[in-house]
């Protein structure tokens, strides 16, 4: 117990299943002085099902968002690191012990998470790395060991992470956490970038020896899902957060190409797509979340919908 407390926030809605199975995995880690806050945005209240001595369970009346939910739990925390996870997810016994690690070792970090595998397949890599564009406004997710060069032989530089990253709980409590405004979509992205404004040497990795295993399909072309996109809201979020994201961090000549390049392609690439799957609620949560990015770029107006 003389290791540092460890807070793991888990936003959940709708999965019990699911997180059952990552506080088995928890409970089966090496590393044992932790305590588990679940954010619960789903319509059944958790409590009676997995509350325990460690396990607190906070049941929101609504669905309020991945980032308000993770800033419910991060601001009831008590550790020295606070680890964001999905419910989708079920860690390896060492994960928790190497992301410690990984700071107590290498204080120049300011966030790290683990390198992500299939759960339905553990020898496919899901996430090494991601490289952010502000040309394009999009993520590209690096899923091979040979494509990335090593950071002090375990660790891999990246500009993004997402599903699951620890983050010290001071700098958290210094920058705020995750703008609730965003809801969904870049909300670590905006995080840790203000972050690295609030320590301009501080590094972002994905530790390499910690893994974690995300429990969705394996990759498949069919329908929309490998688009990141599968219910409306988050078409909407996607497509607005892209004119935020690039407004606060990039400059007047990358938001120039948004307004007139970019954001025309991604709508029409977008329709098509979601026409193809016979998805109208898609289409038009496109449309939507396209317009609300325009107005954000033009007026600086922040327009929610969903």
């Amino acid at each position: 117990m003389n290791k540092p407390l460890v807070s793991i926030v888990i936003p959940t809605k709708d999965r019990l299943e699911d997180i059952k199975k990552l506080l088995l995995s928890i409970n089966n880690s090496k590393y044992k002085n932790y305590e588990i806050i679940i954010i619960n945005n789903g319509n059944n209240d958790l409590s009676l099902d997995i509350s325990t001595e460690k396990v607190q369970v906070i049941n929101n009346k609504f669905n309020v968002g991945l980032a308000k939910a993770r800033n419910q739990g991060a601001k009831l925390s008590k550790g020295k690191y606070v680890l964001f996870i999905d419910d989708d997810n079920i860690i390896d016994k060492d994960l928790l012990k190497n992301l410690v690690d990984s700071f107590e070792s290498n204080p120049e970090f300011i966030a790290v998470g683990p390198l992500t595998k299939y759960w339905g397949n553990k020898k496919k890599i899901w996430f090494v790395n991601a490289e952010y564009s502000f040309l394009t406004t999009r993520f590209t997710i690096v899923k091979s060991l040979k494509k990335v060069s090593l950071y002090k032989k375990r660790f891999v530089y990246t500009d993004n992470l997402h599903n699951c990253l620890m983050i010290p709980k001071e700098l958290g409590d210094k920058v705020g956490w995750f703008d609730e405004k965003l809801f969904m979509s870049g909300t670590e992205f905006d995080l840790l970038q203000r972050l690295r404004t609030l320590k301009p040497s501080g590094v972002l990795v994905t530790d390499i020896s910690a893994i974690s295993y995300h429990n969705i399909p394996l990759p498949s072309k069919k329908g929309v899902r490998h688009l990141g996109i599968s219910y409306p809201f988050r078409a909407f979020y996607l497509q607005r957060n892209r004119a935020v994201l690039l407004k606060r961090y990039g400059n007047f000549f990358y938001v120039l190409i948004l307004g007139l390049i970019t954001y025309p392609l991604f709508f029409l690439f977008y329709t098509y797509r979601f026409i193809r799957a016979k998805r109208l609620d898609l289409v038009i949560a496109n449309f939507k979340g396209v317009l609300a990015g325009y107005i954000f770029l033009f007026f600086n107006k922040l327009c929610a919908v969903y």
